[in-house]
């Protein structure tokens, strides 16, 4: 009893600090990738090897660059991330695509590992040279790298990733999981559910994975049977309420032949049903996407290129609108820390399981979770000005830091000890209160 009146709701007169979000790569932003070698494979098409602090060694990046782009030297250009599906490569989309045709954009295309599968793996030491920090090299590096390097325009209305299979997932899982960095998503035959799958064994990522590169299971996203919450912290379906405010494009065949040259391929009809559980969940969210269900295709290149050529059209037109980012926005995360919208959270407690922040605007938002939280809101408030905050009904005056920003500390209950989507998180889950929800109302 003493400790839940301890416990009780904080909120503080200090001005705000900055925090770094999860999953930070040991070194962060563009000072975290050199440049190693550089080939001019065309007139726009560039070869970088470059060397990453998050994945300690060396990997390939071509760029693209957009007509006209050395013409205009103050001209500023949108990017699409390009991610290549497994057992492929940075080199792939230039290959196997007639890639000029996607103008108008900065066109960044990374390695991301034989069966990387765009994240920070569990056991990121277990297999080859480099450290399998995935994501940590696309979003934490390479991304400010490009933004250093090359003149693009800045706001996620002008940012887009698509991918093709594993890349397909990349594409989603990076959407969702910084959806204040991507403006647009697209997936090609993308792996887009990784529950529903895992089961079966082969088909599923650590049967897929053994197989190609000899994984050993639960190396990637951990064990499934201990580690669920891993799993569903990076899983498209998961995290689609995370989506609401980005252009969605979701294209698979049925596996079946529709050339002459083709044979059935059952990997895409049981991709396919992926595709399916993350359209089913967008739906029901009322998230409007394109579900490209198109029949008849099989899991080659022909049918990724012919998806981003229909998908290309309505990105240009995306950036050309430069909407604003939100501001309203649902954000949920395994992560205890997270930065989202200029919103950071961070939340202690030690057992991993989802929290979700539901911002109504800059004056109002809810959390759920579990432990005590701190909040720090954008830069929207008179610095060292004094506002009065309603937190479940009681009132409290803070003061914004120097930066704009207030500070909010929170109190969620006690800090679950039992990871989510475990047995013994279950039993706690039958409890009153398991969760708690915070609304906060600012004021003045």
């Amino acid at each position: 009893m003493l400790r839940r009146l301890l416990l009780l709701l904080l909120l503080v007169l200090v001005p705000a600090a900055g925090m770094a979000p999860a999953g930070a790569a040991p070194a962060r932003g563009p000072e975290a990738l050199t440049v190693v070698s550089t080939k001019q494979l065309s007139s726009r098409l560039q070869e970088h090897v470059v060397r990453s602090a998050a994945l300690d060694g060396e990997a390939t990046v071509r760029v693209q660059l957009p007509s006209g782009y050395d013409d205009h030297p103050r001209r500023a250009w949108p990017m699409a991330l390009l991610l290549h599906g497994r057992s492929e490569n940075g080199t792939t989309w230039s290959e196997r695509t007639d890639l000029p045709q996607f103008d108008g954009m900065v066109l960044v295309m990374p390695d991301g590992g034989q069966v990387g599968w765009y994240t920070d793996w569990y056991d990121d030491a277990c297999c080859g040279p480099l450290r399998q920090r995935w994501e940590s090299f696309h979003i934490g590096e390479l991304l400010p790298w490009a933004d250093a390097t090359y003149r693009l325009k800045d706001g996620r209305s002008q940012r887009f990733v698509a991918g093709d299979s594993m890349g397909g997932f990349g594409a989603m899982s990076y959407a969702a999981r910084h959806p204040d960095l991507f403006g647009g998503a697209a997936e090609l035959s993308g792996f887009v559910d990784l529950m529903l799958l895992e089961a079966s064994g082969p088909i599923g990522v650590d049967g897929q994975s053994y197989q190609v590169a000899g994984t050993p299971p639960g190396s990637i996203f951990g064990p499934s049977a201990t580690e669920e919450v891993r799993w569903r912290g990076r899983n498209p379906v998961d995290l689609a309420e995370n989506l609401h405010a980005t252009d969605l494009v979701l294209r698979h065949g049925n596996g079946l032949p529709a050339e002459e040259d083709e044979s059935p391929d059952w990997g895409e009809t049981a991709i396919r049903l992926t595709g399916v559980s993350l359209h089913d969940r967008l739906t029901s969210l009322g998230i409007d996407h394109v579900w490209d269900d198109y029949g008849n295709g099989v899991h080659t290149w022909r049918y990724w290129e012919r998806g981003l050529q229909q998908t290309w059209p309505r990105w240009l037109a995306i950036a050309a609108a430069d909407a604003p980012a939100p501001q309203a926005f649902s954000y949920r995360a395994v992560e205890p820390e997270f930065d989202v919208y200029g919103w950071q959270v961070s939340l202690a407690r030690e057992a991993l399981e989802f929290s979700a922040l539901e911002v109504a605007g800059p004056r109002a938002f809810t959390l759920t979770g579990s432990g005590a939280a701190v909040v720090t809101t954008p830069p929207v408030f008179r610095p060292n000005g004094r506002y009065a905050v309603q937190v479940d009904g009681r009132r409290a005056e803070v003061r914004a830091g120097r930066d704009g920003r207030l500070r909010l500390e929170l109190d969620l209950g006690p800090a679950h000890t039992a990871q989510q989507f475990t047995p013994a998180a279950d039993a706690q889950s039958a409890l009153p209160g398991y969760f708690r929800t915070v609304a906060v109302q600012i004021t003045g």
